[in-house]
């Protein structure tokens, strides 16, 4: 009688946390986190968090396989930003990739979808 082997099946999951303070990431990472959102402000909504907090949960998950995301929104309230709000985005974009984040989570209703360009200003529309 042969012996079966058996058939390892291999299921990835993304667990994700939103958090908005280093102990909650570290908590959400011993937990079994496999993914964390960063954020500030939560009870608003959330809005972009500080670069010393995003800096720290990077470094505290740097080797340990969880990857880090970060909300970027200038404000609470509507996702319609004008060209200024607009700028601010794009500076906390650059520096939270400069921090070592894995991406950034981002919602708005004033890029154009084709060209990434601000929508009011946009030759696609």
């Amino acid at each position: 009688m042969k012996k079966r082997e058996s058939l390892k099946i291999q299921h990835t999951h993304t667990i994700e946390f939103c958090v908005s303070d280093i102990a909650s990431a570290i908590a959400a990472v011993h937990g079994g986190a496999t993914s964390l959102e960063l954020c500030a402000n939560r009870l608003e909504g959330g809005v972009s968090p500080s670069l010393g907090f995003v800096e720290e949960c990077v470094r505290v998950c740097r080797n340990l396989s969880v990857e880090v995301h970060v909300l970027v929104r200038p404000r609470p309230g509507g996702f319609v930003y004008d060209q200024e709000e607009f700028e601010v985005i794009l500076r906390d974009i650059s520096a939270y990739i400069n921090a070592g984040v894995d991406g950034n989570a981002f919602r708005s209703r004033s890029l154009c979808l084709r060209c990434s360009n601000f929508a009011p200003f946009c030759s696609c529309l």
